[in-house]
C-alpha cells in the first residue's frame, strides 16, 4: 500500500542489495536510495510508469539495473532515458541504460 518513497529513506543502506516495488507506488523523492552502495537491482511491477527525482538512486552500485515491466519500458524510456545519474565512482550514467525489460 505505500505509495511513496521520500527523500533519504534509504539513504546509506549499505547491506540494501535488491528491492522490489509494489504496484501501488506512484513517486520515489530525491536521494531515497543515495550511497546505496550495494543496491544492483530495483525492480517496478506495477501497471503504471513510477515517477521518481533524477537523483533517487545517485550514488548506488555502479552496476545498478532498474527492472521495468517489458510493457512498459518505451514510456521509461520516454520518460527518463535522456536523464543522467551518478553511480558509485563512474561518469554520469544515462538512465537509458540502466532500465532493463522483464
Amino acid at each position: 500500500s505505500v505509495t511513496s518513497i521520500g527523500r533519504y529513506a534509504f539513504s546509506y543502506c549499505s547491506l540494501l542489495s535488491s528491492v522490489t516495488l509494489g504496484e501501488n507506488l506512484k513517486y520515489i523523492d530525491y536521494y531515497a536510495f543515495k550511497d546505496c552502495y550495494n543496491l544492483s537491482r530495483l525492480a517496478f511491477v506495477g501497471s503504471s510508469v513510477v515517477s521518481f527525482h533524477p537523483s533517487a538512486f545517485y550514488y548506488c552500485f555502479y552496476q545498478f539495473k532498474i527492472q521495468v515491466p517489458q510493457s512498459l519500458y518505451n514510456d521509461y524510456l520516454a520518460t527518463y532515458g535522456s536523464m543522467s545519474v551518478k553511480l558509485g565512482n563512474n561518469p554520469a550514467t544515462y538512465y537509458r541504460d540502466i532500465f532493463v525489460s522483464v
